[in-house]
């Protein structure tokens, strides 16, 4: 079963399955696509469940990871089982996010928020310092 929480800044996914197999991991990529749709550039999927993932579940992790990261966001997966972290540190997920706790999760995206506003707020002072200073020439 697969319930979805809406916030301002992210979906969180609860996942209540032990495997994350193939018919799951189109169900979820389904409902990721909608919520994308809608806006959302940040996913918690909660794991704390899941004990074993197939191949199609590691794709659909890549695939989000993928999206999230285009849209400067996050993917964080939450669990505590010590085999499943091996499993997606296996997967070579660069830029995925294991954290313990759904809180843990939800401050991970707050500071990628956060940094990300700051990087907007330091393109835009360059760009009008940039600006001005071509107007000293002219």
């Amino acid at each position: 079963m697969i319930t979805i929480e809406k916030n301002e800044q992210f979906a969180l996914i609860d996942i209540d399955s032990n495997v994350l197999n193939e018919t799951l991991a189109k169900e979820i990529e389904k409902k990721v696509a909608v919520l994308y749709r809608e806006g959302y550039g940040n996913y918690i999927f909660d794991f704390k469940t899941i004990t074993e993932i197939s191949p199609e579940g590691i794709s659909l992790i890549k695939k989000v990871d993928k999206l999230c990261n285009n849209e400067n966001g996050i993917l964080a997966i939450t669990t505590e089982n010590e085999g499943l972290i091996d499993q997606l540190d296996s997967a070579k997920i660069e830029t995925l996010v294991i954290m313990g706790t759904k809180e843990e999760a939800v401050e991970a995206i707050y500071l990628n928020e956060l940094e990300n506003d700051f990087r907007e707020e330091e393109d835009d002072s360059i760009e009008e310092s940039g600006e001005e200073n071509a107007s000293d020439y002219n």
